[in-house]
């Protein structure tokens, strides 16, 4: 209010005063203080009615465009009658016309706002006004909001030319958010991400701060569908900073409640539950019953995931008294979270009692009624009611795939498959504690088949077809190689050894426990610190609980392939410290790490190596790409590519290679190549990957036209051009300032070449070395020239820097991220 006083005090109506006090409450709502901005629009308003209208009548919009964003559009159509003196050809009868148009809009009227754009377009046709930027904009909103997604992405683009030619950078980086919501609608994660970062960087640069807030949040959630949840956080924690600094408690309440079901979804219950509390405590204070109910509710979530068991009940007991008996939803996570707490502490009468009650209300409820059916499946078989719980189990199972067989769009297919996780932990849980080990392990392999083969663009329909039954032991016996499966399930984890002549299974711990020792002993690698110089404690204890119980089953120097789950594909098994020093070992540890021991490679499914298809035979002709020139900031020149490249090209004759490097290798060209008649494709480039829609996923090339992204080769066009290939290698050294590439896990652009034919397809886990990268390739390609199949040759190279005496290359962080991904 001391900001205001002047203005009252004064009452100064002279012309140049009225501007100078727009100006004043123009800028505070540029910079996201939309209710001070709103209170000096008023303030103005009552000043200058009088003596000038024009001014009050800018006051008067300011004000609704306040209204409006703060999402009061009755009230800002109101204000907007009030406005009279407005010239019907001039600028501001343009905004106040996109004003009323997007209040109209925001509330479904998609017919009435449409009048409303036409007669403001009417009036730009006849001259030019900066208003008509925004009208650009405001009819991509439109657009945007009838799912018109083409149509949205023509109008906002226009808006961001028309703002860049006009010199207007507030516009500039709104219509870039704006981009970025379309881009992500239409499922493109890594554009959606660089406009948002655009519209971060333009929003910061003029002061911005709302639009900066959620172009970052935005910007966090781009991460979060590449798989980098790190990023993710920080980016929420700072859009919800700002929303604390700019004294947006709602905004602030929905930012801080994201960052606490982020560290839930990340299994940080430690953490998750220290921001409950502080999450519940804002809540109170906007005094809203539905925000502090959200609150809570997920406190206690986390809570006794957590094993906080007393302080769950003191929270549940709280939420109770804020629902109303005909509020359904909350009614519903009520008796959840009662039923889960009596579950947990073993009172399986109530608690079945309590499920029973919530699951036909679960049943409107996408989210929650495979949790709860999964809960009151679990209390069953523990009463001894093992016929009634797996009847249960089987029919939540076809009802979750019938509802994803539903789900358009390959982002949704995959995401949605969280919904269903519950239900199959649970039944394949339930199926090893009686004892149906290939029972649990087909069920386990059907989830993850489907995901895969969807994943890569498949349709439901081909994908089922696939999912015949499995016989594991032919599986091995057809591989050559033990089998090592794993599952991870929020109460029990599970690892199958699969051989010739058997299959066993073995509980593992709860993937909180096992996901904790990855995320620190990744920190460790990505540190550039050698585990066997230090005995690392994480690396010996992930051995004895991944691979020990597998260790007996093992034949001396034979080849394994990994199945892995989640995080396990982020995780390197070669850099595990197994026990007992190898000849000639140097270090006294005890240990050694398991690549001396076992040749690895890593499949997707059991259903994808059984339905693998016979090699094609070529002769050893290579494609190399790479040394690509620099598209933008965030793909900046590698300095040892062409280094890398010379090296690889030493080991063909030059009637056998095609090298593209520069200008020359462009997504374009690698399309016109005939991929199909190389044994060999090798790319050095920049990689990126994304987990929620595989075929985002891209090679970064060279720029091949000025179409924004034609520098990226896309999986979506790996997938339309068959290969034949030996082996494929993604070869993606960063360099400095590179952006972080998320780990293959089940999907990514190693599936993608792999779906498209390749034999193998070698790809990285993390940022790689400029300088080791080349020589551990020239070794690569030596062993193939030798005749080594791809896995032995990589393992044979990583051994040779490994065994290296000069150089800190002995270290996993230079050989480690470098995995075989096969299908045979």
């Amino acid at each position: 209010m001391i900001l205001l006083l002047p203005l009252t005090a004064l009452q100064d109506r002279h012309p140049g005063s009225a501007e100078r006090a727009y100006q004043h409450a123009w800028l505070t709502y540029t910079h996201g203080n939309l209710v001070l901005s709103q209170q000096e629009a008023v303030m103005g308003y009552r000043q200058f009615q009088r003596a000038d209208p024009y001014w009050a009548d800018k006051f008067k919009l300011l004000e609704a465009e306040n209204l409006l964003w703060r999402g009061f559009y009755a009230q800002s159509r109101q204000v907007l009658s009030g406005v009279h003196a407005v010239d019907p050809g001039h600028d501001e009868s343009v905004r106040a016309l996109v004003l009323e148009a997007l209040d109209w809009t925001f509330e479904g009227n998609y017919f009435t706002a449409n009048q409303k754009f036409i007669a403001a377009e009417s009036i730009c046709s006849q001259r030019e006004f900066l208003s008509c930027g925004e009208l650009l904009k405001a009819r991509g909103s439109w657009a945007l909001a009838q799912e018109q997604y083409e149509l949205a992405w023509k109008f906002t683009s226009q808006a961001y030319a028309f703002a860049q030619s006009h010199g207007d950078r507030v516009l500039e980086s709104r219509a870039a958010l704006n981009l970025g919501q379309t881009a992500s609608h239409q499922e493109h994660i890594d554009q959606a991400q660089r406009w948002n970062w655009i519209a971060y960087r333009d929003a910061v640069a003029v002061g911005d701060e709302d639009v900066a807030m959620i172009a970052i949040f935005n910007y966090g959630m781009n991460c979060f569908e590449l798989g980098d949840t790190k990023k993710t956080r920080e980016m929420f924690v700072q859009a919800e900073q700002t929303a604390e600094r700019l004294g947006d408690q709602r905004i602030q309440f929905s930012l801080s409640l994201n960052i606490l079901r982020m560290d839930a979804w990340v299994l940080d219950y430690s953490r998750a539950i220290q921001e409950g509390r502080q999450v519940v405590n804002l809540a109170r204070q906007l005094g809203n019953k539905t925000d502090i109910f959200d609150a809570m509710n997920m406190q206690a979530f986390c809570l006794l995931w957590g094993g906080e068991l007393d302080e769950a009940d003191r929270v549940i007991q709280q939420s109770a008294l804020l629902v109303r008996p005909d509020d359904l939803r909350s009614q519903l996570y009520l008796d959840y979270m009662r039923g889960f707490l009596a579950a947990r502490r073993h009172q399986d009468g109530p608690a079945e009692a309590l499920f029973r009650r919530a699951l036909p209300q679960a049943r409107k409820s996408d989210g929650w009624r495979f949790e709860v059916a999964n809960q009151l499946a679990t209390v069953l078989e523990r009463q001894g009611h093992k016929a009634e719980a797996e009847k249960l189990y089987k029919d939540y199972l076809a009802e979750f795939e019938g509802q994803r067989a539903q789900k358009t769009g390959i982002t949704a297919r995959l995401t949605y498959l969280s919904y269903g996780m519950p239900v199959y932990g649970g039944y394949i849980q339930f199926l090893a504690h009686q004892g149906r080990i290939e029972e649990a392990l087909a069920t386990a392999d059907q989830s993850r088949a489907r995901t895969m083969t969807q994943g890569m663009g498949e349709s439901v329909g081909a994908s089922a077809a696939r999912l015949d039954a499995l016989h594991p032991r032919q599986i091995a016996q057809k591989t050559g190689a033990t089998l090592l499966y794993y599952w991870l399930g929020r109460e029990q984890s599970m690892l199958w050894v699969i051989t010739p002549q058997k299959v066993s299974a073995f509980p593992l711990p709860r993937e909180k426990e096992i996901a904790t020792r990855i995320v620190n002993y990744q920190k460790s690698l990505l540190a550039m610190q050698d585990p066997l110089s230090a005995n690392s404690e994480e690396s010996r204890a992930l051995y004895s609980i991944l691979v020990a119980p597998a260790a007996g089953l093992l034949r001396p120097n034979a080849p394994v392939i990994l199945i892995g789950d989640g995080i396990l594909g982020k995780l390197n098994f070669e850099t595990l410290l197994a026990p007992g020093r190898t000849p000639g070992q140097d270090a006294s540890t005890g240990s050694h790490y398991w690549i001396e021991d076992v040749t690895l490679r890593t499949a997707p499914s059991l259903a994808e190596l059984a339905a693998a298809r016979p090699a094609v035979k070529l002769a050893g002709k290579l494609l190399l790409m790479g040394d690509a020139d620099p598209a933008s900031e965030d793909y900046p020149e590698l300095p040892m590519a062409s280094l890398e490249m010379k090296l690889i090209g030493q080991h063909f004759a030059p009637s056998m290679e095609t090298v593209l490097s520069h200008t020359q290798a462009t997504p374009t060209a690698y399309l016109a190549s005939a991929p199909q008649r190389y044994a060999y494709i090798h790319f050095v480039t920049h990689g990126v990957a994304s987990s929620t829609d595989p075929l985002e996923s891209s090679i970064i090339l060279s720029r091949a036209t000025a179409e924004e992204n034609s520098f990226k080769l896309y999986a979506r066009d790996i997938l339309q051009h068959p290969v034949n290939a030996r082996l494929v290698t993604i070869s993606a050294c960063y360099g400095s300032g590179a952006r972080v590439y998320a780990g293959e896990g089940l999907v990514g652009l190693s599936w993608a070449f792999l779906h498209a034919g390749a034999q193998n397809v070698i790809g990285t886990l993390w940022e790689v070395s400029d300088e080791s990268t080349p020589r551990l390739m020239d070794s690569l390609y030596q062993g193939l020239q030798q005749g080594q199949l791809p896995a032995s040759a990589l393992r044979q190279a990583k051994l040779k820097l490994l065994h290296s005496t000069s150089g800190n290359f002995r270290a996993p962080f230079y050989w480690a991220p470098f995995q075989v991904y096969s299908e045979q």
